[in-house]
């Protein structure tokens, strides 16, 4: 792992920006715009943070070229984000993972197990799994029988793989992360719920990301999808047979019904609700808070939600919004 200080140059190097001012200046750490430290670099990723920009405190900005004139040692780049993200990741470069097998894990004998791979104190993995190369399967996690798991790819501690799932290469899940777990499907039957088996799976491509004590069900017949360089958040529900386009994104307590399909680059806000057996075009963005009850099939932006109010103006408002019907009756007759 890179550690502090370095130079403005050597930072350059790691994300293709333009030193301004002297390139030999030490940068000690990372710092925000809000809590800005001496010999610090900060992003501005905005307008609106060139406004706190200190002249008098030594702190290095990282901006888009047309600000350098505003700072006296930093860097420029045509998108500062993707030159902070990259010099993060730099600095915080994982090594790759040491080749181990805790004493406590059970792995079947017929288990194909890839190269350098980490496996944690008391993981299970059962018959006829395969395990790319460099994979890392932290503690207590479980992978039932029939699933494969891509290069490079991991898994936190806790994580439960069930049955014959398939996992894409350079995958991150998260800790608690259920896959393949048994979709809502039940049959009322003599005033009794009966559980439908569940005889699809669930398939992730590659560069997927999800985050902790998330569950994605399995397929009820026809898998559930998820595609390459999906980004999933903390707490989010998807339902058997969904499928979620390549490059989309969901943040947290998102919920999906099932059997809806999510478009290509689709953005969800948090809390976002959509129910089953609808589809969203590709390039969607639900503001958080959304319910989405029907089909959306042009790209843009859609809100659903109430701003809070003052209690007393929200009770006001539910009196007027209960009225509507008497009030549109009446002019409906005159």
């Amino acid at each position: 792992m890179t550690k502090f200080p370095l130079s403005l140059a050597q930072l350059a190097t790691f994300c293709g920006a333009q030193v301004v001012g002297d390139a030999n200046q030490l940068v000690e750490g990372i710092c925000s715009l809000e809590q800005q430290k001496t010999n610090y670099l900060a992003y501005i990723a905005s307008s609106a943070g060139l406004r706190k920009i200190q002249p008098g405190n030594n702190t290095f900005y990282l901006l888009k070229p047309r600000d350098a004139d505003k700072i006296n040692h930093g860097l420029t780049h045509d998108n500062p984000t993707q030159a902070f993200r990259l010099i993060l990741t730099a600095l915080q470069q994982a090594a790759a993972p040491v080749p181990y097998c805790a004493p406590t894990a059970q792995i079947a004998d017929n288990a194909v197990i890839g190269d350098a791979v980490h496996i944690g104190h008391h993981v299970i993995i059962e018959d006829n799994v395969s395990i790319g190369n460099h994979c890392v399967i932290d503690s207590h996690s479980v992978i039932r029988h029939g699933c494969h798991i891509g290069n490079a790819t991991r898994l936190g501690s806790g994580v439960s793989i069930h049955h014959d799932c398939y996992i894409g290469e350079h995958c991150v899940i998260a800790d608690n992360v259920v896959i393949g777990g048994q979709g809502f499907g039940f049959s009322f039957e003599g005033g009794r719920w009966q559980a439908i088996p569940q005889i699809g799976r669930v398939i992730i491509g590659n560069a997927v990301h999800i985050g902790a004590n998330s569950c994605i069900d399995r397929g009820a017949i026809n898998d559930t999808l998820i595609d390459d360089n999906v980004i999933i958040d903390n707490l989010v529900h998807i339902a058997h047979n969904v499928h979620i386009g390549e490059g989309s994104a969901m943040a947290a307590q998102v919920g999906i019904a099932g059997s809806t399909s999510i478009g290509k680059h689709c953005l969800l806000g948090g809390q976002v609700g959509i129910v089953g057996h609808i589809s969203l075009t590709d390039g969607v963005q639900i503001n958080g808070g959304a319910r989405v009850l029907q089909t959306i099939q042009q790209p843009g932006g859609y809100a659903g939600s109430f701003h809070v109010q003052p209690t007393s103006q929200w009770n006001r408002i539910i009196v007027y919004v209960k009225r509507l019907e008497t009030l549109f009756k009446r002019e409906k007759n005159r």
